[in-house]
């Protein structure tokens, strides 16, 4: 069986594209989901659901640029080696391997030395254990059955002679406590996934590859989790919350030495200084959407100033407001809940 082509620059760019969408792709797809459930809050936001799911999008489109630009790399050091690259070639087929042919030299591949094969809509694909690709454009086939007849010569001697085949073994045990590290796991799994797609055809690196990133992502969304939604976050900000309120009472009673009368809003108070500092931390943390501040009610003479608590729900029984002593109350006009 003997074949002869010509393949250009646009047929290894067409190959490589459609082998990364097809492939890696289709392998990866699970990311956004895993992404767009990590990151969809609590309750359930479709609009963050959304952004991890387009940033593992985003992570996948990133890594297939990434490997396109590097196969087209080494196509272009090929070519500038091999003045004679893209000349036409002739391709037989035996029992014993591939006779690979160019204008200017032969070369006998044994089936041994195949360590993979596949195919597309428009390519066929041998892959040898030195990562020599040897590239079949389906058109230099006269008819489809002919390719099919090809493919299946191909897929019974790659098939029967595959165990002869030595190849490089991976350190898998080493490789997988490197992913459980965060962070570092993942700059590794992106590694081994590249290198199980494409050096070495290693489903296990691929596997050991995503485990890696998927820690990564767990571990600092867990981080996120607890920082932004644990108990103990909020009582952190409940005490920041109760000693910023305390300050902005005193400002709001300053105002009324200044002008008289108690301010109808709190950014009256601001004066000078920064508006931040009348906004409620620990409604920050519950992730309100919109800027909280302390609420606040001018009550004729009389003011009421208080933060929601951790419930975020104004007036009911874990609401903070400023700490002022039983002796000192009468002096102010603050409305406390016990008033």
């Amino acid at each position: 069986m003997e074949l002869e082509y010509q393949l250009t620059k646009a047929d290894y760019r067409k190959f490589y594209f459609s082998y990364l969408v097809v492939i890696l792709s289709r392998k990866l797809i699970i990311l956004p989901l895993v992404t767009g459930i990590l990151f969809r809050g609590k309750p359930f936001s479709w609009t963050n659901f959304s952004f991890g799911f387009i940033g593992g999008f985003i992570f996948i489109f990133l890594i297939n640029i990434l490997i396109y630009c590097l196969f087209l790399k080494k196509i272009n050091r090929k070519a500038s080696k091999n003045p004679n690259f893209w000349l036409p070639r002739r391709l037989s087929l035996s029992e014993d391997g591939l006779l690979y042919s160019l204008i200017s030299s032969d070369e006998i591949l044994k089936w041994e030395t195949v360590i993979s094969y596949g195919s597309s809509e428009n390519y066929m694909w041998l892959i040898f254990i030195d990562k020599t690709v040897a590239l079949i454009p389906r058109k230099a086939f006269k008819s489809s059955i002919e390719a099919f007849k090809y493919l299946e010569f191909i897929q019974s001697h790659v098939t029967c002679r595959k165990s002869s085949v030595k190849s490089f073994t991976p350190p898998y045990f080493l490789f997988v406590i490197l992913c459980i590290i965060p962070l570092i796991g993942a700059f590794v799994g992106v590694l081994l996934i590249i290198w199980g797609l494409f050096k070495y055809k290693d489903q296990k690196l691929v596997v050991i590859g995503t485990f890696g990133i998927t820690i990564t992502i767990l571990v600092y969304s867990f981080l996120f989790y607890q920082v932004r939604y644990s108990d103990h976050t909020k009582r952190g900000f409940a005490k920041i919350s109760q000693n910023t309120i305390n300050t902005v009472m005193k400002d709001v009673e300053f105002y009324k030495l200044q002008h008289g009368i108690y301010p109808d809003s709190l950014p009256q108070i601001c004066d000078h200084k920064s508006i931040s500092f009348i906004i409620d931390p620990l409604q920050i943390v519950k992730g309100k959407k919109r800027r909280s501040y302390f609420y606040y009610q001018k009550v004729g003479l009389q003011y009421r100033l208080f933060s929601a608590g951790l419930d975020g729900i104004p007036n009911t029984r874990d609401d903070i407001y400023p700490q002022v002593k039983p002796s000192d109350a009468n002096k102010f006009g603050l409305i406390t809940e016990q008033n």
